[in-house]
């Protein structure tokens, strides 16, 4: 008899966990669908929206233009999250630099044939 309730609560647990995991996978989906809906939304409004004028292009590409200097300023200076090319050449060259001072003070200590 214990042993049927053990089989009856394990098959339980393993219902109610495949429920629940079914349960996320369709609101992923429905999540999913939702953004693919919006995305489609402002595909078709841009496709409505009157074309622009020339002087309102070249303000767009402007705005455009000030943002991906700044994403490459980001990349390339120090102040950048990951450091940028900048502190990274710095870096290697304080290593050479330290590798050199080894270099020397090895062959400073050797004696001299």
């Amino acid at each position: 008899m214990r042993k049927e309730q053990e089989e009856i609560h394990f098959r339980m647990d393993k219902s109610r966990e495949e429920h629940e995991d079914q349960g996320q996978k369709d609101g992923r989906r429905v999540e999913m669908s939702s953004m693919m809906h919006d995305v489609q939304v402002a595909v078709a409004r841009g496709r409505e929206r009157p074309s622009l004028s020339a002087a309102k292009r070249k303000q767009a590409a402007l705005a455009n233009l000030e943002m991906e200097i700044a994403a490459i300023a980001d990349v390339v200076c120090s102040r950048g999250n990951s450091g940028g090319l900048a502190r990274k050449i710095e870096g290697f060259n304080q290593f050479l630099e330290r590798a050199e001072a080894a270099i020397m003070m090895h062959n400073a200590a050797k004696p001299k044939r």
